[in-house]
């Protein structure tokens, strides 16, 4: 068998290094032939007054010498003069090492027996698999923690956590490196882990670059270990931010193309084949793309394109504009169609339907319309109808209130579909007034028309309210932004003539 070079990265969490190491010396096949190169970076919590009473000799960045001129024991220490960060103390680890394939550990992980073997077996009887990881448990709640990678709808990296069939291999996006195993000369070849992400992100952007080059990353889903989930990695926040925007920079293109088979998976599980949805077209679109390729048709690829805009756009926002910037362009859009109108009341009120054309890319965290619906004609109750009101962004995304209550309303939608490369087209319908509006035509085409008294006596209320006046905007908000205020701006609205 070739030579393991497990290398653990340590920094503080002492117990529970002692624990993983004993659990991974207890759990090696024997006759095994292996070393497990600790690299400590900067504990201060005694790990370095424990590593120094371990049987091998500690080599130090300042002391390089120190130990490779001796036969390398089974356990090596290094250490870090400063704290250089996940990716860094991995690198240095697997230049150290001296075996053919690389155990990549974190110091939280307690190793089961029978772990070690599944995983050899698939790196070594396949050339094309690059790296290969496991199943891992929650010690503290023994569920699923990671079955591989995979990127939501939402363009982000998630841990698959639904237990799959064991014994096989799993292939995967990519896999966490908190427990796997690869090609150390692979590794080196390939540069190691990327120093510019901060303790998070490394792994998927090598899996990325394996897969560039034609390797696989696969599961065993044979090997399961016990993992305490991100107790040596410290707290998340903003060095996450950065390490996805450093991700979505260099693998839009993957991060796409899987995320839209995400996409498409849910698409067809949430909405039941129908031809007489478009959704349900859809569905059977996806179905049949999901059967015969990896890759979902365009529609499902302009999805990701939306979501990673949006993150993109809330970024700028936070590393790149200064603080207060508002996210509203100097150039807010346009009205196409001009259907909506002003009265006494100072708003713009809506006949049928109204289409607003916004700039390319913009919106990308919200759009909401407010405003109020007036109480009928107390002379005329025939017009006293349900109204509804319906907004679409794109022709992809709809919000729907499908009873509009007497008073001030609001409607909006979150994330809306935006792309940077295409305006963005807002279609704001009213329901249930397609009878009276249709009726107010016909009274005013038949005004000079010799008609039966009774029929004039009927269309009459019609005449009066030539089109529905009964629901009216006040304002437009886009990202939190005020964009058209019908109440202060009447040169916004066109009058329709």
């Amino acid at each position: 068998m070739p030579k393991v070079s497990f290398v653990i990265p340590l920094f503080n969490c002492l117990d529970l290094t002692k624990a993983c190491l004993a659990s991974l010396q207890s759990t090696l096949p024997r006759g095994l032939d292996h070393e497990i190169l600790l690299v400590d970076d900067g504990s201060t919590d005694g790990t370095r007054e424990w590593l120094q009473g371990l049987s091998s000799p500690a080599v130090s960045p300042s002391n390089p010498s120190n130990g490779l001129h001796t036969p390398a024991p089974p356990v090596r220490v290094l250490l870090n003069d400063t704290n250089l960060g996940y990716a860094a103390s991995n690198n240095r680890g697997a230049r150290e090492a001296t075996g053919d394939i690389l155990g990549l550990l974190n110091n939280d992980l307690v190793l089961l027996p029978g772990w070690l073997e599944p995983m050899l077996a698939a790196l070594e009887g396949d050339p094309s698999i690059g790296v290969v990881g496991n199943i891992q448990m929650r010690v503290d709640t023994g569920e699923v923690d990671h079955a591989g990678l995979h990127v939501t709808s939402q363009g982000k990296i998630a841990h698959d956590r639904t237990l799959p069939e064991p014994g096989h291999l799993l292939e995967v996006p990519c896999s966490t490196t908190a427990c796997a195993l690869l090609r150390r000369r692979l590794f080196i070849d390939e540069g190691g882990f990327d120093e510019a992400f901060v303790n998070g992100g490394e792994d998927v952007d090598l899996c990325f670059r394996l897969r560039a080059r034609g390797y696989r990353t696969v599961v065993a889903t044979g090997s399961i270990v016990r993992h305490h989930v991100s107790a040596t990695r410290g707290p998340t926040g903003e060095r996450d931010e950065r390490n996805s925007r450093l991700l979505v920079h260099r693998w839009r293109k993957e991060l796409v193309r899987w995320g839209a088979l995400t996409w498409a998976r849910d698409h067809v599980a949430a909405c039941p084949p129908s031809l007489w949805s478009r959704a349900g077209r859809r569905s059977l679109v996806l179905q049949s793309f999901l059967r015969t390729r990896r890759v979902p048709p365009k529609f499902a690829r302009l999805q990701m394109e939306s979501a990673l805009h949006r993150e993109e756009v809330r970024w700028r926002q936070l590393y790149d504009l200064p603080h207060g910037t508002p996210r509203a362009p100097h150039a807010p859009g346009q009205y196409k169609e001009r259907r909506l109108l002003r009265d006494q009341f100072e708003c713009a009120w809506l006949r049928d339907c109204a289409r607003i054309e916004l700039p390319a890319g913009f919106p990308a965290a919200n759009i909401f319309i407010a405003g109020f619906l007036a109480p009928p004609d107390p002379l005329h109750p025939k017009l006293d109808k349900p109204i509804g009101l319906r907004v679409a962004v794109n022709h992809e995304q709809t919000a729907i209130l499908p009873i509009v209550l007497l008073g001030n309303f609001n409607l909006g939608i979150d994330a809306p579909f935006t792309l940077p490369d295409r305006p963005t087209v807002v279609d704001i319908e009213l329901l249930g007034v397609g009878w009276t509006n249709f009726l107010a035509r016909v009274s005013q085409l038949l005004v000079d028309v010799p008609i039966p008294a009774s029929w004039r006596r009927r269309l009459k209320p019609y005449g009066r309210y030539l089109f529905n006046r009964r629901l009216r905007f006040a304002l437009l908000v886009c990202d939190d932004e005020v964009i058209f205020d019908f109440r202060r701006e009447p040169a916004l609205v066109e009058r329709l003539r």
